[in-house]
């Protein structure tokens, strides 16, 4: 029988493999893994010596995910190497022994192995356990996060195609009232511009002789012009509030005396509206600008005379609280369906039934009264019915709160 190749003797230092060899190896293949996973190497005695361990080792002898032999002898690979160095040290052979050789080729390998494909157990045994419980477990709770964690993002991309898709739908009905506001402004200093050219060209012509014509004209030129600088005044006013600028002097303010210089407005005065007043003999002061409050109730004043339909009364009614005084003006007009309740205080918005009535105005006039009362601390809310009227209050904190 051919004598053996040769022999190696590896002595193994039993600390260094515990302490520096196998903790690398495990920082190597689980990294920063390494916490969720409890591993112990013990030796294939009868007493199954620990050598390395994670943790406490009960519980991963008991019941692994995994084990995995360690120092074990590969039949197979050991084979393969002898054969391959047998046939190299016979392939240098001199050629005179070729017939020797020949028959060496023939022999059987130099050491008698187990057959192909059998593995020793190894001398040491790997356990693996997750410190879930178990392998399968920590794969199911994993799998859960992850479908939780898919819904939620699927969820989140619903919610936001959804508020794209009501944010373009609003900025859509914004544009038209827009541009219905561009058209409706057209409309309305085409037609004070009109009646001031109208009469303008009358005087110059010399066919206004007679005194009244003279006064009734003048009279009405300073109407339309008043309506002029109204509107231009109204459409300023809220450019200035969408600019965010700093616009309203605030201080102490007599509100009975707001309230009588505003229903003193020609407006109301030429109008021929029958206007019940409810107010006490004395109100709290108020931290407001004396003209931009005033500016809302006139505001409110001409909503409720431009929608007062077949009746012309208004009633305007004060209250003191506690904390605040309200400012309510009624009418008996046409009121406010419930469906256009929510955006009548809207930039541009007209109702249904104004636009079809063809009843002038901006769609400013709500708008710039809440923008004006809450710059003061307050608030307007509307009570209406369709066909039987409308109440707007103006809630204004006192000078004290």
């Amino acid at each position: 029988m051919p004598l053996p190749l040769g022999f190696v003797v590896v002595t193994l230092d039993l600390s260094y493999l515990r302490e520096e060899w196998l903790p690398a190896l495990v920082k190597q293949h689980f990294g920063g893994d390494a916490s969720l996973y409890d591993l112990v190497v013990v030796g294939r005695s009868p007493q199954q010596q620990v050598i390395f361990a994670t943790s406490a080792a009960g519980d991963t002898l008991a019941r692994p995910d995994v084990t995995a032999p360690l120092f074990g002898l590969r039949a197979d690979l050991l084979r393969n190497q002898l054969r391959d160095r047998w046939r190299a040290r016979n392939s240098r052979a001199p050629a005179s022994s070729a017939p020797e050789a020949s028959a060496n080729d023939k022999a059987p390998p130099p050491f008698a192995l187990p057959p192909p494909g059998a593995e020793e157990s190894g001398q040491w045994q790997l356990f693996i356990r997750h410190r879930a419980g178990s392998l399968a477990a920590a794969v199911a709770g994993g799998r859960r996060r992850n479908l939780i964690i898919s819904f939620a993002i699927l969820l989140l991309l619903t919610a936001s195609l959804v508020l794209l898709l009501s944010s373009a739908r609003r900025a859509e009905r914004l544009a038209q009232a827009q541009m219905d506001f561009v058209a409706g402004v057209s409309h309305e200093l085409r037609t004070p511009i009109s009646v001031i050219d109208a009469a303008g060209y009358n005087f110059t012509r010399g066919h206004i002789k007679d005194a009244k014509q003279m006064a009734r004209y003048g009279a009405l030129i300073r109407q339309e012009s008043r309506r002029l600088i109204e509107m231009v005044e109204q459409i300023l006013e809220f450019a200035g509030a969408q600019a965010k600028r700093p616009q309203y002097d605030l201080q102490p303010t007599d509100l009975r005396q707001v309230i009588e210089e505003a229903m003193a407005a020609p407006l109301l005065t030429e109008s021929g509206f029958e206007i019940e007043k409810e107010l006490p003999r004395e109100l709290p002061t108020v931290q407001a600008d004396p003209v931009a409050l005033q500016r809302a109730l006139q505001n409110l004043l001409s909503n409720a005379i431009k929608y007062s339909g077949a009746s012309h009364w208004l009633k305007v009614q004060a209250q003191a609280g506690a904390a605040a005084v309200n400012i309510t003006i009624r009418d008996r007009g046409v009121g406010i369906p419930a469906s256009e309740l929510p955006h009548v205080f809207e930039p541009f918005y007209r109702g249904r039934k104004a636009r079809a009535a063809q009843i002038r105005g901006n769609g400013l006039d709500l708008s710039l009264v809440k923008k004006i009362i809450e710059a003061h601390g307050g608030q307007v809310t509307v009570a209406s019915e369709a066909g039987r009227g409308s109440a707007f209050t103006l809630s204004l904190p006192t000078h004290a709160e």
